[in-house]
């Protein structure tokens, strides 16, 4: 089965995410800060992350820049989400 990671700081638009990827048959993992995802993602490396931009502390750049700095998972695909249009 697919695993998708998704972090971001707003749990109502994390769980809406992981409900409507959950229906169409993909694994889900979350992450609300971009330490937890890193952890995540080591610990258990997903088919693809969705990555919120704008997250206090560590923000989106800064995680998939260091996921590309990780052998094992510089080749997992990157999705940026944010909510400013």
């Amino acid at each position: 089965m697919t695993t998708i990671l998704v972090v971001d700081d707003d749990d109502i638009v994390a769980k809406s995410i992981e409900l409507s990827l959950r229906r169409q048959g993909f694994n889900v993992l979350i992450a609300h800060t971009g330490v937890e995802g890193l952890k995540t993602a080591r610990r258990a490396p997903p088919d693809l992350i969705i990555l919120d931009v704008i997250m206090p502390g560590m923000d989106g750049f800064e995680v998939c820049r260091q996921l590309r700095e990780d052998p094992l998972l510089s080749d997992i695909p990157v999705l940026f989400l944010t909510a400013r249009g």
